[in-house]
Parts: C-alpha cells; sequence; structure tokens
C-alpha cells in the first residue's frame, strides 16, 4: 500500500506511524490520521483505475445468472435510471460486505450492509459457512449511528457505565484494547445487566476520551 502511493501518518524520521489497536500486543497498525479506510479505498481505486479496471458506479447486484450449476454472470439494477444489465463473466468474486445492519441500534457498520450479496449467493445454491460468525465494530454512536474510530480507545479513551466503573477491567487483561468481540459483547453485558444508560433498543454505554479534550464523553 505504501508503495502505491497510500497516504499513511509518517514518524519524524520518515517511516510509516503505527499504534495501538485491538487484541494487539503492539503497535503495528499503520494508519493515515483519523480517515485510515477512506485513504486506503481511494489509494486502491486509484491504482485499479491506471491499471485499466473498469467500474460500473451506480449499479447495485440484484441477482447472479446461472445456467446448469455454472455462474454465467450477474443482474444489475443502475440505480440512476432503474435499467436492468445483464453482465456475462468468466469467474466472479462476491465482496458485498456483511449484514450487521440487521442488528440496527447496535452496529456501527454503514446503512449499505444489508447482506444483499449473501442473499444473492444463497439464492444460486451456494453455500453459506459460519453466518453467526459477524464481526461487530465494538463503539459508534448511540443509535445506529457513525462509527468511533478504534484509535478512541487504542490511544487511551476507556468505556463506563452508568454506575462510572471502568467495566472492561471485569472482562479483559488488555481492557479496553481487548479484541472487538470481547469488547462487543462486554458493552451489551453492561446493558443486559442493567449497567448501561438509557432503556430498551436504545441504551448505551460511554466512552471517556477526556486524555484528548477536556470532559468529553461519546454515546456508543
Amino acid at each position: 500500500m505504501d508503495y502505491i502511493g497510500t497516504l499513511f501518518s509518517r514518524t519524524d524520521n520518515g517511516k510509516v506511524s503505527q499504534r495501538f489497536m485491538g487484541g494487539a500486543s503492539k503497535k503495528r497498525c499503520n494508519f493515515s490520521a483519523d480517515k485510515t479506510g477512506h485513504i486506503i479505498m481511494h489509494a486502491c481505486f486509484d491504482n485499479a483505475l491506471s491499471n485499466g479496471v473498469k467500474f460500473l458506479m451506480d449499479h447495485e447486484l440484484l441477482d447472479i445468472g446461472v445456467n446448469n450449476g455454472k455462474c454465467e454472470g450477474v443482474v444489475l439494477r443502475n440505480i440512476q435510471t432503474g435499467d436492468i444489465t445483464p453482465v456475462l463473466c468468466k469467474s466472479l468474486v462476491i465482496a458485498s460486505g456483511g449484514y450487521t445492519r440487521i442488528f440496527y441500534n447496535r452496529t456501527s457498520v454503514p446503512y449499505i450492509s444489508t447482506g444483499d450479496g449473501v442473499a444473492a449467493a444463497l439464492r444460486a445454491g451456494l453455500g453459506f459457512e459460519d453466518p453467526e460468525m459477524i464481526q461487530f465494530h465494538p463503539t459508534g454512536v448511540a443509535n445506529g449511528g457513525t462509527l468511533i474510530t478504534e484509535v478512541a480507545r487504542g490511544e487511551g479513551g476507556y468505556l463506563i457505565n452508568n454506575k462510572g466503573e471502568r467495566f472492561m477491567k471485569n472482562y479483559h487483561k488488555k481492557m479496553e484494547l481487548a479484541p472487538r468481540d470481547v469488547v462487543a459483547r462486554a458493552i451489551e453485558t453492561e446493558i443486559r445487566e442493567g449497567r448501561g444508560y438509557g432503556e430498551g433498543l436504545g441504551a448505551y454505554v460511554l466512552i471517556d476520551v477526556r486524555f484528548a479534550t477536556p470532559h468529553y464523553f461519546l454515546k456508543i
């Protein structure tokens, strides 16, 4: 990624800067300020364009075309015009994201993570292994909102419940830097056992980032 021009943050001596992320024992996560995903996406997109990759922008997958058990292509819809377009292919890779949006108030993934690609694969007769293995990014704005970057925890932010306790000490020795699944389950456990703020699907805990801004809390 560095060689194709990704704008990583740098140390004083010009090397790619690294920081802690959940589940890691050392600083080994390359980053680009607070826009890492955005920067990587554009670097990959630019590199693909420069190598002749063709993109059908504003098209969404409707179905996979299967003939006698063989994948022949896909059926797309142009979301600008409504036109239905078949596209033939020799091989097909489905990289359509997950379906964590079914957990509306308990996830920070994009609204487009609806599982349409998974559904199309199932309709085409493909097997689906471990459907319960969904990755949650633990921290997002309460009630189905935007992602709160993992940097908030990686740089020293900590999670507190309605008793003002830093509860991650009860779940993992690395506390907020535990793996994402551990942190996500810990937050949900605190809420289910009555130590969250709010009620029902609108309940949440807080992330304390006063290390960055005096007395600043975010609902997650």
